[in-house]
Formats: C-alpha cells, structure tokens, sequence
C-alpha cells in the first residue's frame, strides 16, 4: 500500500500504519499526481527509482530452453527461432496436447471477463478475422475448443502448439496474442485455473511458455527467461499495436507524507536504498533457497556486500535544517571533527 494510505476513519483521514512503500510499480503514472491533490500534507513522497526494473511478458522456462540450445543451438529466448516458416520450437517443448482441458478456464471466463476490448484491439491490430468471432453484436476471441487461443502459425493443427500459459485471469495476452501472430510463431494461449498456485504449478510442469514478471519468485528456480522481441516502439503501443517488447517499468519508492521530521535517519536510509537487477536476481534466488525466510536472506545479503550498502547509511554530523552539530556533552559547537551528532537548535537559533 501506498504509505499513509492503507486505511481510513471514519472522516476519510489516513491512518498511518505504513510509513514506507518500496517497489511500486505505479510511480510514474499520470493520474498519481491528480489523484494525490486531495491528500494535502499528507501526501505520499516518491523518492525515486530503486535501481533495479520491473518487467512482464513472455518467458521461456529452463527445461525447454536448454532441451532447444543442447539439442540444435535453437535459442528458444528469442522470437526469431519461433517462426514457423524456418523452425520448427515445438520440439523442445510440451505441446497444447499435454495439458488436460479440465485444467484451463475458458476464454470468456478469462480474459473476456477481465479485459473484454482484447479481442477488438487484436483485429485491429492484425487484422485477423480468424483470430476472433461476433457474439451478440460484441467481437470476442475465436477459442479452439472454447479454451486456447491459437495463433494463426498453428492453426491447422492446435493439438501441436506450444502453449503459453498465463493466470486465471488472463494477464499479459493483450500483448502476447499479438507478438506470436505478428512474428509467425506456433504459440496457442490458455488461462490455469482457479489459483496462482495452480498457474505456477501448470507452468512447472510444462515447462514452456508463460505469462510471468520481474521481480517475483514464483518461478525463479525454473530459471526462466523473458523472450525478447523487437525493442520497444513507444509510437506502436501507443496505438495498442504490440509487435515489440513491453516497456520496462522504473520501481518507486514513496515515504508518508510528514514522515521526515519524525524519522530523518530512517527517511534517508531510503533515500539512498539503490539496488542493481543482478542484486534482485540473487536475493530472489537466495530467498527461495532459504525456505522464504526475508530476514536470514536480508541478513545474508548484508554481512556479504557491506560495499553496496555502507554509504546508505546517514553520517552522524550530517544536520538537516533546525539541527547543529553537538559534541559528546550534548553542547553545541561548530567543529564538525569534534561533533558526535546533531540536535534540534535552541529557540531563536537556526541553522
């Protein structure tokens, strides 16, 4: 939750059970600013990225990608291996006729219900007829089987497809229909059912193509990888045309608004939190193999790489605006090499 925002009384004032918020990925929409004028001094405080992007799209799963790089040097992490035309990537991995139709929900109990303008924007995308159908005057996807979207690679044979799956909700195929049909790839798309569990549970044992993000670790030891398309066209998605990859997302952080006079230290801690990708990759690992345990993987972290994180740390004479510098007897002095700390300056001095 957003800090200072998780809860309300009964006079819509916040109540401040969260001070910090770290890894949003909402920092920079448009509508935060607009949406936070109602929150006057309380409003939250972005302090920038942490460093390190978020991402989501299409990832590849470690068993089919080294069956496809041992087997023929096919590397299943970029679309081009995927067309249809020259290759042939269902070999190396599991196939639509692997999964049991009792395990996948129904287009309309996905993401048609979810996000019911895909099936619009994928015709006018692509121009696929055959990708989409008319029910009751509303275009809607055309699902073999009432369950897997087939791209047109392989159509004439869906049982064949390599599947794609994503969760119940249907995320990620917005973009992802388009991606396989502009680049001729063999992909059919089907939502698991019922609960993350069982999304990551399918993926697992397929093996294949998912609908995943960064940073999360549902799939982490199934060393996934994000297949990686033409770089970004902002004019294209622009016009909901998904031909590219996605644009990676900046993670925020954001402090309660206020919160800075009551907590500096803590506040500038924040400030200077900067984490890399390859630090995210590794804790996220780590974090796993540690049974989920935050605070062991946190204290692992720490005592190996004091060099990344040592200058977080806020120098003791270092004052913020109202505060000098004091000595071990707490009587201010102007020394700084002398001074032990900070305090707040007496009335009618100011610093």
């Amino acid at each position: 939750p957003v800090p200072g925002t998780e809860q309300t009384t009964g006079n819509c004032e916040p109540v401040r059970r969260y001070h910090f918020s770290f890894e949003s990925w909402e920092g920079y929409q448009d509508y935060i600013e607009e949406s936070f004028k109602t929150f006057g001094d309380k409003v939250p405080r972005n302090l920038g990225n942490l460093g390190y992007v978020g991402t989501d799209g299409m990832f590849i799963l470690g068993g089919s990608l080294e069956n496809a790089l041992n087997q023929s040097g096919v590397g299943l992490d970029f679309y081009r291996f995927y067309n249809a035309d020259f290759f042939n990537p269902a070999l190396y991995t599991a196939k639509v006729s692997d999964v049991s139709l009792d395990r996948v929900l129904t287009c309309a109990e996905s993401v048609m219900t979810r996000a019911p303008e895909t099936a619009s924007l994928y015709l006018a995308a692509t121009g696929d007829n055959n990708g989409v159908k008319t029910e009751s005057g509303n275009t809607v996807l055309d699902c073999w089987q009432d369950k897997w979207w087939v791209a047109p690679a392989c159509r004439a044979n869906p049982s064949g497809c390599i599947p794609c799956i994503t969760s119940k909700e249907g995320w990620g195929l917005s973009f992802m229909m388009q991606q396989a049909s502009f680049h001729n790839m063999p992909i059919a798309f089907a939502s698991a059912k019922e609960s993350d569990a069982s999304y990551a549970q399918l993926g697992r044992e397929l093996q294949s193509l998912i609908y995943w993000w960064f940073p999360d670790t549902m799939f982490t030891l199934d060393n996934p990888s994000a297949v990686i398309f033409p770089a970004y066209s902002p004019s294209e998605q622009n016009q909901n045309i998904y031909r590219t990859m996605r644009e990676n997302t900046l993670l925020t952080k954001w402090i309660a608004g206020g919160i800075e006079t009551a907590a500096e230290k803590p506040v500038f801690v924040a400030t200077q939190v900067n984490l890399f990708t390859d630090d995210m990759k590794k804790l996220l690992l780590r974090y796993v193999q540690l049974g989920n345990d935050p605070w062991e993987t946190a204290c692992e972290w720490l005592k190996e790489n004091p060099e990344r994180w040592e200058s977080w740390l806020p120098n003791e004479t270092t004052c913020t605006s109202g505060k000098g510098l004091v000595n071990g007897n707490e009587h201010f002095i102007n020394d700084r090499a002398a001074a032990v700390g900070c305090a707040v300056c007496p009335v009618g001095y100011r610093s």
